[in-house]
């Protein structure tokens, strides 16, 4: 008897999969009339929790205003409340979510967002275009859940992508240029990735914030711009296999972090500083090679709770290897250790020339340790990355 009632309850469930397989639609929108819909928000609409939208190609300018009483909040180019959707367009160079010209939305003080996502468990998207969004593209807010992002591209906008993604997810093979902020991914988020994707003249390229943020950035590569990736306040993650050249502040950077580790990565900067550790709970820094011309290898304003960093090559054309504080005035002596690492030089004069700490300012107690040293560069990925051979001396 039992069996036949476990068999029943098992057919249901069978027979409620597949109708909820089966009542799933595939909603198209053109600019032709061909399709289901002419405007990407009517399809939105449409569509229930489950559902596809495919966009055909095409600029698509449409956009609705959400006021509160006779105040304009914001305005959306595609907003999608209450249901989880996929999204996907022709292709990023096809299928564009813009304004009619980039300078349609002057109004000082409202929002402008190519795409608002809000109660929604998940988010998927890709093969999108969004240009010249003043305030941001992508704006997930708390109650989205986990966003699959793929094959976008994000061009003059305020944010490429914000939001918190507790159910984690991933943004990728995505390019980001002429923005302000790439990718900011706040507190609560876990289980997140962001890879294979491309930062080219972003502000900032990634920023995490706050605890509980767990994010794995792999294979990237980033090219001017301000800033490549920080984590901040209690964030967590990892960055491998990155290649980052030519930020004007911090190629990569902590402040207040969580447990972070940097592998195998290839910073090369000009001017700017090419690693900031200023304060974490762990950092890992192992397999990387951090050059600079002009700029500063490190900069270590304030000690980091566990740190390893080792196996590393360190790189500098004109300016100094690292740099500590100008003040650290607490007793005991705090000491930096970087030791086991390639300096480009064996001589220990020499490195220590060009490390600024306590021994060269009266006061600070900080100093950085960096014998023994590597007589060699560490075996880390070929990136095939050609400026940065002309900064060896």
């Amino acid at each position: 008897m039992e069996k036949a009632i476990y068999t029943l309850v098992i057919a249901i469930l069978s027979i409620h999969i597949v109708t909820t397989q089966a009542e799933a639609t595939v909603w198209t929108v053109s600019k032709d009339g061909s399709a289901d819909f002419l405007i990407i928000q009517d399809a939105i609409d449409a569509a229930e929790s489950g559902d596809t939208i495919q966009i055909g190609p095409g600029r698509y300018t449409d956009y609705q205003t959400v006021y509160s009483g006779y105040v304009t909040v914001r305005h959306e180019y595609l907003s999608v409340i209450g249901k989880s959707i996929e999204i996907q367009g022709a292709g990023a160079n096809s299928t564009i979510i813009c304004p009619v010209t980039p300078d349609h939305h002057p109004w000082p003080g409202v929002q402008v967002f190519g795409l608002y996502a809000e109660d929604v468990e998940r988010l998927v998207m890709g093969n999108l275009r969004f240009e010249s969004m003043p305030f941001r593209a992508v704006g997930c807010a708390v109650e989205v859940g986990g966003l699959e992002l793929s094959d976008c591209a994000f061009y003059d906008c305020g944010d490429g992508v914000l939001g918190r993604f507790p159910d984690g997810g991933y943004i990728c093979r995505s390019s980001f240029e002429n923005i302000e902020h790439g990718v900011s991914v706040h507190a609560p988020t876990s289980d997140f990735n962001i890879y294979d994707c491309s930062f080219i003249d972003v502000y900032k390229s990634i920023g995490l914030y706050w605890s509980p943020v767990e994010c794995n950035i792999y294979d990237c590569t980033f090219e001017g711009g301000q800033t490549g990736i920080g984590f901040s306040d209690g964030s967590s993650g990892s960055v491998r296999d990155c290649l980052i050249q030519n930020t004007g502040g911090y190629g990569l950077y902590v402040h207040a972090s969580g447990v972070v580790e940097f592998t195998n990565n290839t910073i090369e900067q000009d001017a700017g500083w090419g690693m900031a550790l200023a304060g974490a709970q762990e950092v890992t820094v192992q397999n990387n090679t951090i050059g600079t011309d002009s700029g500063t290898c490190l900069f270590l304003p304030y000690p980091v709770e566990s740190m390893t960093f080792e196996n590393n090559h360190l790189i500098r054309g004109s300016g100094n290897y690292a740099n500590t504080n100008d003040y650290w005035p607490y007793t005991p002596p705090t000491y930096l250790h970087l030791e086991n690492n390639y300096w480009g030089t064996t001589d220990l004069d020499e490195i220590a020339e060009y490390i600024i700490d306590g021994h060269d300012m009266p006061g600070v107690q900080m100093f950085v340790l960096y014998d023994p040293v590597a007589d060699a560069p560490v075996a880390v990925e070929d990136l095939s990355w050609s400026t940065v051979k002309s900064l060896f001396r």
